[in-house]
């Protein structure tokens, strides 16, 4: 991620960062999460796509236990994130809520 004043921060990939996205990863800076110190697998389904039940319930209970569930949850469905557990919701939990939010706004 470059920064240069006067210019937008853009990721790796070249896109432009959102305002939540750059506040989402200042407040990591700032508050390192529980999840770092856990194993990251159980965040990531396997190889083969699955994730194992115990696996979520472990995500789930370090996600509860952080200050930054709402912001993690929000830079999840913001970057549209289809592999980890954030924000204490899978994947497919997250595209439910989505899922709600848009036929609020279409309403």
């Amino acid at each position: 991620m470059g920064r240069t004043p006067g210019r937008a921060t853009t990721r790796p990939d070249g896109r432009v960062m959102s305002s939540l996205q750059k506040n989402f990863l200042a407040a990591l800076v700032e508050t390192p999460p529980p999840c770092t110190d856990e194993d990251p697998e159980i965040f990531f389904a396997g190889s083969d796509g699955s994730t194992t039940t115990r696996n979520i319930v472990a995500a789930k209970a370090v996600c509860r236990s952080c200050p930054l569930i709402f912001a993690c949850l929000q830079f999840a469905l913001e970057t549209n994130d289809q592999f980890a557990i954030m924000g204490g919701k899978t994947p497919n939990e997250r595209a439910r809520v989505q899922s709600r939010y848009n036929e609020r706004q279409a309403a």
